[in-house]
């Protein structure tokens, strides 16, 4: 890439580039892809850059097809991983402080055998590109309600949830506050004395069913919402 400042990438290619794109980060990684898969190689790149203390941020579309569901291994990601649910998103980007790649990929194990194209964007070699890039980034960000930092915060714990029987790491649900391994359809009558993590932010309290999370999430819900 040294020397070139916009680089066309095809098929395996794009596969190849993507995993170098995020370990050239300093800073931070932002993924824009309405499909996603974290499993195997595709989540360990992500895990082992937060390891090395950069800032990630996966944006994706939150609908899902019945028939195909979409990202279903976001609650594998690393606590410290930023989520965004943007819909009717079908924008591809792999931005980094470094460099962008804009591209028809989803950041998905399935994008193997696909054909692929993508443009490969360096920041200090083509630096109106690639703030235009993350300008619409941001923008795409900003479309979300009450976007600042500690409410981002709330928004991740609201996107990933814990069981409240044994603390593993689910969907985000008050409905479905229960893995599939702790739930059983008596818990829905009365509350046990076993349950005792906030599906919310995973404090050993003692909650139940019908009120899944703490005293202390509950108030700071109905802070940012009034």
């Amino acid at each position: 890439m040294a020397g070139e400042p916009i680089k066309i990438l095809t098929d395996k290619e794009v596969i190849a580039a993507i995993p170098q794109l995020i370990k050239e980060a300093d800073e931070f990684f932002t993924l824009v892809s309405p499909s996603t898969s974290f499993e195997g190689s595709w989540l360990a790149d992500i895990t082992t850059a937060t390891q090395r203390g950069i800032e990630v941020c996966v944006v994706y579309n939150p609908y899902n097809f019945e028939e195909a569901p979409k990202n279903q291994h976001l609650n594998r990601l690393p606590e410290k991983v930023e989520r965004y649910g943007v819909e009717f998103l079908h924008a591809k980007i792999y931005l980094t402080d470094k460099s962008v790649i804009v591209t028809s990929m989803n950041y998905t194990s399935s994008s193997n055998r696909n054909r692929e194209i993508a443009v490969r964007f360096d920041r200090k070699l083509t630096q109106q590109a690639y703030e235009e890039v993350r300008g619409y980034v941001d923008e795409l960000l900003g479309r979300i309600p009450d976007r600042n930092r500690s409410e981002n915060v709330q928004r991740l714990e609201r996107t990933q949830g814990h069981c409240i029987r044994c603390g593993k790491a689910v969907d985000y649900d008050l409905k479905k506050p229960f893995c599939l391994t702790c739930y059983r359809p008596a818990f829905k009558r009365k509350p046990y004395p076993e349950q005792n993590y906030c599906h919310n932010c995973r404090k050993e309290r003692k909650t139940t069913f019908n009120e899944p999370r703490c005293t202390e999430c509950r108030e700071q819900e109905r802070s940012i919402s009034s």
